[in-house]
């Protein structure tokens, strides 16, 4: 057990109006956030995923130079060197990929998602069928499930997409929604 104790002043244990009126208002912050990106994200879903590939794209270019510098500065092993260049520069090409073309490149990664979900059905399926599944019952229905939602998702995955887009929007408005009605009440709270 520490004997630390947070010392008076510090936020996590500072009451006073001004530092409850003060997380109010990040919670306040943070809502509005929350309803603009859950409002922008519902109304504009395929934007709001092209801005989202263009961002992966960002990532992955960042993260291919990130790697390129980590060889040259740390790996010794001339395998290992040429192993790693290409992956760096596979990542460096998939992210101009998907900054070139964003909503293409969310589609391969939703069509990824779809294999993997039939994949998964299947397995499912043949441990129900075979007995291997410690319950049966779960694993038909988990697998079936499973099964069925990738086949949606290879054949629409553009509209999977886009609903995926709106659902997140519909949480991110929940979401902002109640961390604006927290805020409010801390700075009730403090004004009382």
């Amino acid at each position: 057990m520490s004997d630390h104790q947070p010392s008076a002043g510090h936020p996590a244990t500072d009451n006073s109006p001004a530092a409850v009126q003060s997380r109010g208002s990040m919670r306040i912050a943070i809502g509005v956030v929350c309803l603009v990106a859950g409002i922008v994200a519902y109304a504009l879903p395929t934007r709001t995923l092209s801005f989202l590939g263009f961002l992966v794209g960002i990532q992955l270019v960042i993260v291919g130079l990130m790697r390129i510098w980590a060889i040259r500065a740390f790996v010794l092993g001339k395998q290992v060197k040429i192993a790693g260049y290409v992956l760096a520069v596979a990542t460096i090409v998939a992210g101009i990929l998907c900054i070139t073309r964003p909503s293409s490149s969310l589609v391969v990664v939703a069509v990824l998602v779809g294999a993997g979900w039939i994949a998964d059905g299947v397995i499912e399926l043949v441990a129900f069928g075979t007995g291997a599944a410690a319950d049966r019952g779960w694993a038909l229905m988990s697998g079936v499930l499973t099964l069925l939602g990738g086949i949606a998702i290879l054949a629409y995955p553009r509209s999977t997409l886009v609903t995926l887009a709106q659902v997140a929007g519909v949480i991110l408005v929940v979401v902002g929604v109640g961390y604006l009605a927290s805020g409010v009440n801390r700075w009730r709270a403090a004004d009382a």
